[in-house]
């Protein structure tokens, strides 16, 4: 049984024998396209791996194990840490958890490590992009309503006179009621003529 302790630089691999328990040898190897094919290399196709889930870091170790043949197994963390707890002492190294693992292999049949299809993969990376980018935007909302203006009436009076001003060009009501007060001979009154509206409403 092959026990491997995955890191984002290294994979720390321990070989253990599965009659004797003895561990056969340790292996430190890049965790890159290359080491994965020595770590072919130096073990028996009919041995297994087991490894636990590290995200992206291991999923590709076990989708290149897989498609060489090899059996891949899956080592729940915290069931793995809890038998780590209670077969070495309390020294942690990256070779002793590569080792637990193997033991724990041995010790519990454990379910294959389940690979993602591409099509998953692409979704999963998606939806993390679009996780990411709402956090920003929240964040940014936060610090805009954060940065309030001293004199918060002025933005309350340009809003309120757009909105006024986007009524009066859109309503026909008000254009009935300017043109009944022109008929009325209203039209001298200053705020009145000041208000220049288009001739023909919008259909």
């Amino acid at each position: 049984m092959l026990g491997i302790d995955v890191s984002k630089a290294t994979l720390s691999c321990v070989l253990i024998d599965p009659v004797t328990r003895q561990q056969q040898w340790h292996k430190d190897v890049s965790n890159t396209p290359s080491g994965w094919r020595q770590l072919l290399r130096s073990t028996d196709p009919s041995i297994s791996w087991v490894l636990e889930p590290t995200g992206r870091y291991g999923e590709e170790v076990a989708r290149t194990a897989r498609l060489a043949g090899r059996d891949v197994r899956l080592a729940q963390p915290k069931k793995a840490q809890y038998f780590l707890k209670s077969v070495q002492d309390r020294a942690k190294t990256d070779k002793l958890d590569a080792r637990g693992l193997a033991l724990y292999a041995l010790a519990f049949d454990l379910k294959p490590y389940p690979l993602k299809s591409e099509m998953h993969e692409e979704m999963d990376q998606l939806l993390s992009a679009r996780k990411g980018l709402s956090q920003s935007l929240s964040e940014l909302h936060a610090n805009a309503i954060c940065r309030v203006p001293r004199r918060p009436w002025r933005r309350l009076y340009w809003l309120c006179a757009n909105s006024l001003k986007w009524w009066m060009g859109r309503s026909r009501i008000w254009h009935r009621l300017r043109n009944w007060l022109l008929f009325r001979n209203c039209w001298k009154c200053p705020a009145l003529a000041r208000l220049r509206l288009p001739r023909r409403l919008p259909v």
